[in-house]
């Protein structure tokens, strides 16, 4: 398999507005640029584990999870929360607490705060009241680290759904069955809490707190006990997306996308293979497992122009305003490995091992010439990719070297 050009398997190069790939025809390895934007700056868990911002237009290498790291790809975000990183200012509410600064961070620097519960008879909850929109899906989440009390918990008002974190047991638990909810254990005993709602009237109370009883900040303190926390955000959107740290006002996180134009390949002329894994993209599950990744002319999913392009679980062909829908893409279950193999004048589709179909190519399919991947949206619906390997092929591959290659 003549392997012509590769992006990532654990081999990356960035530079601004810039993702490397290389080509290694005749052995020769030589850079080509994927155009790369983002109009803000933006966080990303590093090769230390620890989280780092990055300026604008820097693509994002995530190593959350993933040992030889992915380009990660997120859709335009805002955290509402204000002071993410400072509960001692008073933007937050200190119902039974005192808090203490300087303590480290999961980006190792000492900016997480101490949160002490007094030693009386009260609820004991950090908070902040925030103006929402009634009747949308919101997510919450933020860092939290033990200090003595069993439970840590992370919730909204006005419904009381969120998620806990059993310090005992390390276990995580949906409170009063949010949507969907999420815990990561990371270093140092840090652990992300994240949890999605349908919001309710348009006014909720943000809540952090630790507590000997579960889902109950109320009881008496020891005075002495005490959680650690970093790192709040409420965003809307089915799923949590990364870090977007604010001060005195909200912040707004601009998408993030890669693009490949003018390939040579690329070309309805020519036979090549388009292979590419798709990393930790799921969030949560079936429910919320979208993609977008566009083969052809097009730069978003309803573009004119010709090309197969594959979001929310789905492939499609697009001629012009016309699509055919051409089947279910992956198992929203696991990664996924895709390949897509041009032979000249059809077509193969796979995924995770399995043949999904093979297509006639139409005269229309003159030139496939960009591959766009990225957090493009169609009607409010975010698409969330995170590549981890995306390699181009100057042949069609066999079907047994295409089951080969996607299977997990």
């Amino acid at each position: 398999m003549a392997n012509t050009l590769k992006l990532g398997a654990g081999k990356w190069a960035t530079g601004t507005d810039t993702v490397l790939a290389f080509n290694d025809e005749n052995n020769n390895f030589k850079p080509l640029p994927f155009n790369f934007s983002r109009a803000s700056s933006a966080t990303v868990v590093n090769q230390s584990g620890l989280i780092e911002t990055v300026g604008s237009g820097e693509p994002r290498i995530d190593f959350q999870g993933n040992t030889k790291g992915a380009l990660l790809l997120e859709p335009q975000r805002s955290n509402d929360i204000l002071y993410s990183q400072d509960f001692s200012n008073a933007a937050w509410a200190k119902g039974g607490t005192s808090v203490t600064s300087g303590f480290v961070s999961p980006d190792g620097t000492l900016n997480a705060d101490k949160i002490t519960p007094t030693g009386i008879n009260e609820a004991h909850q950090i908070y902040q009241n925030k103006t929402i929109t009634s009747n949308q899906s919101y997510t919450i989440s933020a860092f939290m680290k033990f200090g003595g009390y069993r439970y840590l918990e992370c919730r909204e008002t006005f419904g009381g759904k969120g998620i806990g974190f059993d310090t005992t047991t390390q276990t995580f638990y949906g409170i009063n069955t949010p949507i969907s909810f999420k815990g990561v254990i990371l270093k140092n005993g840090w652990v992300k809490m994240e949890a999605t709602y349908t919001s309710i009237g348009t006014s909720a109370f943000f809540l952090l707190y630790a507590t000997p009883i579960l889902m109950n900040p109320t009881f008496l303190g020891d005075g002495t006990s005490h959680f650690y926390t970093y790192g709040a955000q409420l965003e809307q959107g089915s799923y949590a997306t990364s870090i977007i740290p604010t001060s005195g006002s909200a912040v707004t996180r601009v998408q993030d996308v890669s693009k490949i134009v003018n390939s040579p390949i690329l070309q309805a002329t020519n036979q090549f293979t388009l292979f590419f894994d798709a990393k930790d993209f799921l969030n949560y599950g079936a429910t919320f497992a979208n993609i977008m990744f566009v083969l052809g002319a097009a730069e978003s999913p309803y573009d004119v122009g010709s090309g197969i392009h594959i979001y929310n679980k789905v492939w499609y062909y697009f001629n012009g305003s016309s699509a055919v829908t051409l089947g279910i893409c992956y198992n929203a279950t696991t990664d996924s490995k895709f390949a897509i193999s041009y032979d000249g004048t059809k077509y193969t589709r796979y995924a995770n091992g399995v043949k999904l179909g093979t297509n006639t190519v139409s005269a229309s399919m003159s030139n496939w010439d960009t591959i766009t991947n990225g957090s493009l949206s169609y009607s409010g619906v975010d698409r969330v990719f995170n590549l981890a390997d995306l390699k181009l092929y100057t042949t069609a591959l066999t079907d047994a070297e295409l089951q080969a290659l996607t299977t997990i």
